[in-house]
């Protein structure tokens, strides 16, 4: 029997036996979980500036309105979460294994902040900063795929769809000085909005054991339109609109097999 035949033998046995070569047997991880994850979160707001009637309405636009810049990337905040799910097995490298969960999570407060200016002034100058103390919980429904497995290792792709209660509280203002004098405070009312949420992630799962998987990820976010709650006397038919707030998150997950 020349070299030849006797690798084509050797080739014909590594894919029919992965023990015969050295690899790994897939791992199964069949069977319902829960897990539990943290996050370093990116916020990011849709809009840089919105504006509300000031009550000057014998003036023309745009004196009559007050414009609200937004600093459209907050300071980072944290996330927490908590799951539970089913996770199907194939008898396959590729794509062997994909999941179904509940999660939720609980976006850490961060602050919405920017500056007031008065456009009936000319010029039209910063008169007043503002912030905003922003949260949500996110209740997702989250499908996972692994894409292949790496003996202990498997990349994996994540889709969810579901709710964000999102709470804008503790509207704060403060005058800068200037030229006019200082105004009665808005007091915009604290407010929750529910919107329809999707995300999208990528990552790596790192099988420690048969039953408890680490992960590491990277997860986008979109929450919903996010506006304040009413202001006060005269400012009860204003509100602040801050547009769409998306997130981006790197997550450290790690879940235990129950069955």
């Amino acid at each position: 029997m020349n070299k030849k035949r006797i690798f084509a033998l050797l080739l014909m046995g590594c894919v029919s036996s992965n023990a015969f070569c050295g690899i790994k047997d897939i791992i199964n991880t069949k069977g319902w979980f829960i897990g539990a994850s943290a996050g370093l979160v990116w916020p990011h707001l849709g809009a840089n500036s919105t504006s509300v009637a000031n009550g000057l309405d014998y003036l023309p636009p745009p004196a009559n309105y007050d414009l609200y810049s937004i600093n459209r990337t907050p300071n980072t905040t944290g996330s927490f979460s908590f799951y539970a799910g089913y996770r199907w097995d194939r008898p396959s490298r590729i794509i062997p294994h994909y999941s179904l969960a509940l999660h939720y999570e609980y976006l850490s407060q961060f602050s919405i902040n920017g500056s007031v200016y008065q456009q009936s002034q000319v010029p039209s100058t910063a008169i007043y900063s503002y912030s905003y103390d922003c949260s949500s919980n996110i209740f997702t429904l989250l499908g996972k795929i692994d894409l292949y497995d790496f003996h202990s290792f498997a990349p994996y792709l994540t889709f969810g769809l579901g709710i964000a209660s999102t709470a804008l509280e503790e509207y704060l203002e403060s005058y800068l000085g200037g030229d006019s004098a200082a105004r009665v405070n808005p007091g915009y009312q604290s407010k929750t909005s529910a919107n329809f949420t999707y995300s999208l992630g990528m990552g790596v799962d790192y099988f420690i054991t048969p039953k408890i998987t680490a992960s590491l990820g990277y997860k986008y976010a979109d929450l919903g339109n996010v506006k304040s709650g009413s202001g006060v006397s005269d400012w009860s038919d204003t509100s602040l609109s801050f547009g769409k707030l998306t997130t981006n998150t790197v997550l450290l997950s790690i879940s235990y097999q129950l069955t």
